[in-house]
Protein backbone atom coordinates (compact mmCIF):
# COMPACT_ATOMS: atom_id res chain seq x y z
CA UNK A 1 0.00 0.00 0.00
CA UNK A 2 1.40 3.32 -0.91
CA UNK A 3 1.88 5.96 1.90
CA UNK A 4 0.14 9.40 1.87
CA UNK A 5 3.45 10.83 0.94
CA UNK A 6 4.21 8.74 -2.58
CA UNK A 7 0.45 9.31 -3.73
CA UNK A 8 0.78 12.81 -3.35
CA UNK A 9 4.09 12.51 -5.10
CA UNK A 10 2.25 10.68 -7.99
CA UNK A 11 -0.03 12.92 -8.26
CA UNK A 12 1.67 15.94 -8.43
CA UNK A 13 3.77 14.80 -11.14
CA UNK A 14 0.54 14.13 -13.62
CA UNK A 15 -0.82 17.73 -13.70
CA UNK A 16 3.28 19.04 -14.36
CA UNK A 17 3.47 16.79 -17.72
CA UNK A 18 -0.23 17.88 -18.59
CA UNK A 19 0.83 21.69 -18.55
CA UNK A 20 4.19 20.71 -20.37
CA UNK A 21 2.38 19.28 -23.26
CA UNK A 22 -0.04 21.87 -23.21
CA UNK A 23 2.44 24.03 -23.50
CA UNK A 24 4.26 22.17 -26.33
CA UNK A 25 0.76 22.12 -28.51
CA UNK A 26 0.48 26.46 -27.97
CA UNK A 27 3.79 26.73 -28.94
CA UNK A 28 3.54 24.18 -32.07
CA UNK A 29 0.37 25.87 -33.12
CA UNK A 30 1.76 29.18 -32.64
CA UNK A 31 4.77 27.68 -35.80
CA UNK A 32 1.56 26.58 -37.41
CA UNK A 33 -0.40 29.87 -37.85
CA UNK A 34 3.12 31.98 -38.59
CA UNK A 35 3.57 29.76 -41.68
CA UNK A 36 0.18 30.31 -42.24
CA UNK A 37 -1.17 27.19 -41.85
CA UNK A 38 -4.27 27.46 -40.22
CA UNK A 39 -7.52 26.85 -42.00
CA UNK A 40 -11.09 28.35 -41.43
CA UNK A 41 -13.54 26.59 -39.51
CA UNK A 42 -15.25 25.44 -42.55
CA UNK A 43 -12.53 23.44 -43.88
CA UNK A 44 -13.66 19.80 -43.84
CA UNK A 45 -9.48 18.29 -43.88
CA UNK A 46 -6.34 19.01 -43.01
CA UNK A 47 -4.00 18.50 -46.25
CA UNK A 48 -0.46 17.35 -45.20
CA UNK A 49 1.59 16.86 -47.71
CA UNK A 50 4.03 13.92 -47.68
CA UNK A 51 7.16 14.06 -49.85
CA UNK A 52 10.41 12.87 -48.73
CA UNK A 53 10.31 11.58 -45.42
CA UNK A 54 12.69 13.55 -43.06
CA UNK A 55 15.29 13.49 -46.09
CA UNK A 56 14.39 15.50 -49.22
CA UNK A 57 13.08 13.77 -51.96
CA UNK A 58 14.68 14.26 -55.89
CA UNK A 59 12.99 17.70 -56.03
CA UNK A 60 14.35 19.10 -52.64
CA UNK A 61 10.79 18.60 -50.71
CA UNK A 62 10.72 17.04 -47.74
CA UNK A 63 8.45 16.69 -44.98
CA UNK A 64 9.01 16.50 -41.28
CA UNK A 65 7.60 15.63 -37.92
CA UNK A 66 8.15 18.89 -36.22
CA UNK A 67 6.11 20.48 -39.89
CA UNK A 68 3.65 17.99 -39.59
CA UNK A 69 2.90 18.75 -35.82
CA UNK A 70 2.92 22.25 -36.35
CA UNK A 71 0.17 22.03 -39.58
CA UNK A 72 -1.55 19.78 -36.78
CA UNK A 73 -1.80 21.49 -34.02
CA UNK A 74 -3.84 24.93 -35.12
CA UNK A 75 -6.19 23.38 -36.50
CA UNK A 76 -7.51 20.86 -34.12
CA UNK A 77 -10.65 22.21 -34.81
CA UNK A 78 -11.05 20.85 -38.37
CA UNK A 79 -12.88 17.26 -38.63
CA UNK A 80 -10.50 15.61 -41.18
CA UNK A 81 -6.75 14.33 -42.34
CA UNK A 82 -6.24 14.08 -45.54
CA UNK A 83 -2.26 12.58 -46.23
CA UNK A 84 -1.65 13.56 -50.14
CA UNK A 85 1.45 11.70 -51.61
CA UNK A 86 2.68 13.50 -54.45
CA UNK A 87 6.23 11.63 -55.10
CA UNK A 88 7.07 10.18 -51.94
CA UNK A 89 10.01 7.82 -52.15
CA UNK A 90 10.25 7.05 -48.52
CA UNK A 91 13.60 8.27 -46.22
CA UNK A 92 14.13 7.74 -42.16
CA UNK A 93 12.80 5.13 -40.21
CA UNK A 94 12.55 7.57 -37.57
CA UNK A 95 11.15 10.35 -39.16
CA UNK A 96 8.46 7.82 -40.64
CA UNK A 97 8.18 7.12 -36.67
CA UNK A 98 7.41 10.57 -35.58
CA UNK A 99 4.71 11.58 -38.07
CA UNK A 100 2.98 8.49 -37.92
CA UNK A 101 2.87 8.89 -33.85
CA UNK A 102 2.08 12.57 -34.52
CA UNK A 103 -1.12 12.19 -36.70
CA UNK A 104 -1.95 9.35 -34.29
CA UNK A 105 -1.46 10.88 -31.40
CA UNK A 106 -4.31 13.90 -32.73
CA UNK A 107 -6.41 11.61 -33.71
CA UNK A 108 -6.58 10.07 -30.40
CA UNK A 109 -6.22 13.31 -28.63
CA UNK A 110 -8.92 14.86 -30.08
CA UNK A 111 -11.70 12.82 -31.35
CA UNK A 112 -12.11 10.79 -33.93
CA UNK A 113 -10.63 11.98 -37.52
CA UNK A 114 -11.92 11.27 -40.40
CA UNK A 115 -8.48 10.12 -42.35
CA UNK A 116 -8.05 10.02 -45.75
CA UNK A 117 -5.31 9.39 -48.46
CA UNK A 118 -4.12 9.82 -52.15
CA UNK A 119 -1.81 9.00 -53.87
CA UNK A 120 -0.47 10.56 -57.12
CA UNK A 121 2.51 9.35 -58.00
CA UNK A 122 4.75 7.31 -55.86
CA UNK A 123 4.17 6.11 -52.44
CA UNK A 124 7.44 3.94 -51.12
CA UNK A 125 9.23 2.38 -48.16
CA UNK A 126 8.62 4.47 -45.10
CA UNK A 127 5.86 6.44 -46.80
CA UNK A 128 3.85 2.72 -46.78
CA UNK A 129 3.55 3.05 -43.36
CA UNK A 130 2.33 6.64 -43.36
CA UNK A 131 -0.45 5.62 -45.88
CA UNK A 132 -1.86 2.73 -43.81
CA UNK A 133 -3.05 5.12 -41.14
CA UNK A 134 -5.44 6.53 -43.15
CA UNK A 135 -8.89 4.82 -43.19
CA UNK A 136 -10.01 5.86 -46.99
CA UNK A 137 -6.78 4.91 -49.51
CA UNK A 138 -6.87 5.93 -52.68
CA UNK A 139 -4.69 6.56 -56.19
CA UNK A 140 -4.43 8.08 -59.15
CA UNK A 141 -3.92 5.26 -62.03
CA UNK A 142 -0.63 5.55 -62.54
CA UNK A 143 0.33 5.68 -58.91
CA UNK A 144 2.98 3.19 -58.22
CA UNK A 145 3.63 1.40 -54.88
CA UNK A 146 7.12 -0.40 -53.10
CA UNK A 147 7.48 -2.24 -49.94
CA UNK A 148 11.05 -3.33 -49.57
CA UNK A 149 13.64 -4.08 -46.68
CA UNK A 150 15.29 -1.65 -44.62
CA UNK A 151 18.69 -0.28 -45.96
CA UNK A 152 21.04 1.79 -44.93
CA UNK A 153 21.62 5.21 -46.15
CA UNK A 154 24.45 6.63 -48.43
CA UNK A 155 25.27 9.26 -45.79
CA UNK A 156 26.08 7.01 -42.89
CA UNK A 157 29.72 8.26 -42.00
CA UNK A 158 30.66 5.55 -39.40
CA UNK A 159 33.01 2.96 -40.32
CA UNK A 160 31.32 -0.77 -41.22
CA UNK A 161 33.02 -2.99 -38.64
CA UNK A 162 31.73 -6.09 -38.28
CA UNK A 163 30.57 -5.79 -35.21
CA UNK A 164 28.73 -2.53 -36.33
CA UNK A 165 27.05 -4.56 -39.07
CA UNK A 166 25.84 -7.36 -36.80
CA UNK A 167 23.99 -4.58 -34.68
CA UNK A 168 22.88 -2.78 -37.56
CA UNK A 169 21.48 -6.22 -39.17
CA UNK A 170 19.64 -7.05 -35.66
CA UNK A 171 18.20 -3.38 -36.00
CA UNK A 172 16.77 -3.80 -39.47
CA UNK A 173 15.36 -6.99 -39.44
CA UNK A 174 13.22 -6.10 -36.05
CA UNK A 175 12.35 -2.90 -38.42
CA UNK A 176 11.81 -4.88 -40.75
CA UNK A 177 9.13 -7.21 -38.53
CA UNK A 178 7.42 -4.47 -37.64
CA UNK A 179 6.53 -2.67 -41.22
CA UNK A 180 5.79 -6.11 -42.26
CA UNK A 181 3.67 -7.08 -39.22
CA UNK A 182 1.80 -2.93 -39.63
CA UNK A 183 1.20 -3.69 -43.35
CA UNK A 184 -0.48 -7.26 -42.85
CA UNK A 185 -2.48 -5.44 -39.76
CA UNK A 186 -3.99 -2.71 -42.23
CA UNK A 187 -4.69 -5.09 -45.14
CA UNK A 188 -5.20 -8.53 -44.17
CA UNK A 189 -2.26 -9.76 -46.18
CA UNK A 190 -0.68 -13.13 -45.62
CA UNK A 191 3.45 -13.23 -44.82
CA UNK A 192 3.69 -15.31 -48.57
CA UNK A 193 2.09 -12.12 -50.16
CA UNK A 194 4.20 -9.85 -48.76
CA UNK A 195 7.37 -11.88 -49.26
CA UNK A 196 6.38 -12.21 -52.58
CA UNK A 197 5.76 -8.39 -53.15
CA UNK A 198 9.10 -6.89 -51.76
CA UNK A 199 11.27 -5.01 -53.96
CA UNK A 200 8.13 -5.44 -57.23
CA UNK A 201 7.18 -2.04 -58.16
CA UNK A 202 3.32 -2.69 -57.73
CA UNK A 203 0.51 -0.49 -59.98
CA UNK A 204 -2.60 1.04 -58.33
CA UNK A 205 -4.56 -1.73 -59.20
CA UNK A 206 -2.30 -4.35 -57.78
CA UNK A 207 -2.22 -2.46 -54.57
CA UNK A 208 -5.70 -2.55 -54.57
CA UNK A 209 -5.69 -5.96 -54.99
CA UNK A 210 -4.08 -6.21 -51.91
CA UNK A 211 -5.33 -4.29 -49.68
CA UNK A 212 -2.62 -1.28 -50.04
CA UNK A 213 -5.68 0.91 -51.30
CA UNK A 214 -9.32 0.89 -50.21
CA UNK A 215 -11.13 2.57 -53.28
Amino acid sequence: MKSPSSSLVDHSRRPRRQRAVVAIEASMAAVGRARGYELSRHEAYINLPINGIGVPDQFGRVTTAFDVKARLACNRHVPGINLQFHRSPGGSVRAEREISAAIQHHIDAYGPKHVTAYVRGICASAAVNILLLAKTRRAHPAARFLVHHSALSKKNDFRLTAEVLGRLSTVMRKEDERTLSWIAQRTGMSREDLDAILGVELSADRAKYLGLLTA
